[in-house]
């Protein structure tokens, strides 16, 4: 008898830490998506699409960013802001993205562009 109140306990916490573990999955891809939806809101707020192109895909004026590696274009940014890669137009843009660059990163990197 002892042995059955056991397992029905065991069996009841694991439905309880199986749920919360689902909890944490959920509530992280939410946050991921609204990490990636704010990077897209920063990235045309602040005007980058006209020069690296609508979804980041580049042209014959700026780079393609698009897939990128996130640390690699935060990295970037800053570079630009402090004034060690020197661009007039990214000094000016990565200045207005202080504080943005981690989630315009982000949203970039999730980006899927071919390459030509």
């Amino acid at each position: 008898m002892r042995t059955n109140y056991m397992r029905r306990i065991m069996k009841k916490q694991l439905l309880v830490i199986g749920a919360v573990a689902l909890l944490g999955t959920a509530s992280a891809a939410e946050e991921e998506g609204f990490y990636s939806s704010l990077g897209e809101t920063y990235y045309n707020e602040l005007g980058c699409y006209q020069c690296h192109g609508e979804a980041g895909e580049g042209n014959t004026i700026a780079p393609r960013i698009a897939g990128k590696d996130s640390d690699w274009i935060f990295q970037q940014l800053r570079l630009f802001q402090v004034g060690t890669r020197s661009n007039p137009f990214m000094i000016h843009y990565s200045r207005l993205a202080a504080g943005k660059e981690q989630e315009i990163s982000d949203w970039l990197e999730s980006l899927c562009v071919s390459k030509p």
